[in-house]
């Protein structure tokens, strides 16, 4: 199948079953900046692209991501599906990435909604194959805190939580490809992350009118009790408009610790009901 055809396939199958994740989502794994005052279901699609290199082992991808969304005053739960198209020096992979679920919960909510604050638990599953870095191979939960500020027309959300891998020290060490070496390497190649991590993530937002805002961004995670961990920095700007129920994010991601990718362009439609 080209290219064409499997990006045109992977949008309709992303429309089919659309979906999101709310703003306080965790920040690694999707984008979300609308506010959330416009309804209880919320339903986005995703698409990315990005490249890479690390020695030998150079190349890019591209992807769509696609889920669905509730919220109701005090809690709220999320799905989240991506599937990507990922071109290295060992071949060409297509497939799904990892499910994540997600379950949150506001504790705190203050000046007239103006300051928020709650739990949440994304769940990631196996969907996506490992040995083709497609996917984590294990499941993992990534409990968290959130915290947003809302002051027209500026924006605060932070976030912070921890990520563990569950499954033996064997599959730990699989999962790093302990081949001796003098550098961790990534893994999955599409949304690298520690088998034991601490996540964080801020975004810093303005509106320019009622129906343009702009942001930027920074998140990623520290390896926790990981010996083969590697910190993952990164720092993203973007902008959104909006019309009546629907809005379009992009935004524009790079490194500045850690080699998750080059860089990466993330364009988000988004459709509130």
């Amino acid at each position: 199948m080209s290219n064409a055809r499997l990006l045109v396939a992977s949008v309709v199958f992303a429309l089919l079953v659309a979906g999101s994740d709310r703003a306080e989502a965790q920040a690694c794994h999707t984008i979300e900046f609308r506010k959330p005052d416009k309804g209880r279901f919320r339903a986005t699609v995703g698409l990315l692209a990005a490249t890479y290199g690390s020695g030998d082992d150079a190349g890019d991808y591209q992807g769509v991501y696609t889920g669905f969304g509730y919220r109701a005053d005090w809690y709220g739960a999320e799905v989240l599906l991506p599937a990507y198209h990922l071109s290295r020096s060992a071949g060409t992979e297509y497939g799904l990435g990892d499910l994540v679920v997600t379950a949150r919960g506001t504790g705190i909510r203050a000046r007239e909604g103006a300051i928020t604050a709650g739990v949440e638990l994304p769940v990631m599953f196996p969907t996506g194959d490992a040995q083709r870095e497609l996917g984590m191979g294990r499941v993992m939960p990534m409990p968290g805190l959130w915290f947003a500020f809302v002051r027209a027309p500026f924006t605060v959300r932070m976030q912070a939580g921890y990520g563990h891998m569950i499954g033996t020290e064997k599959a730990a060490e699989e999962h790093h490809h302990h081949e001796a070496s003098a550098a961790p390497m990534r893994h999955p190649i599409v949304n690298p992350m520690n088998r034991s991590e601490f996540e964080h993530g801020l975004t810093l937002g303005l509106g320019l009118s009622r129906t343009m805002s702009v942001h930027a961004r920074w998140f990623g995670a520290v390896p926790v009790a990981d010996d083969h961990g590697v910190v993952r920095e990164i720092l993203a700007a973007g902008a959104t408009a909006s019309m009546a129920a629907f809005d379009v994010t992009l935004e524009g991601q790079k490194p500045v610790a850690g080699d998750p990718f080059d860089y990466r362009l993330v364009l988000q439609l988004g459709a509130s009901f």
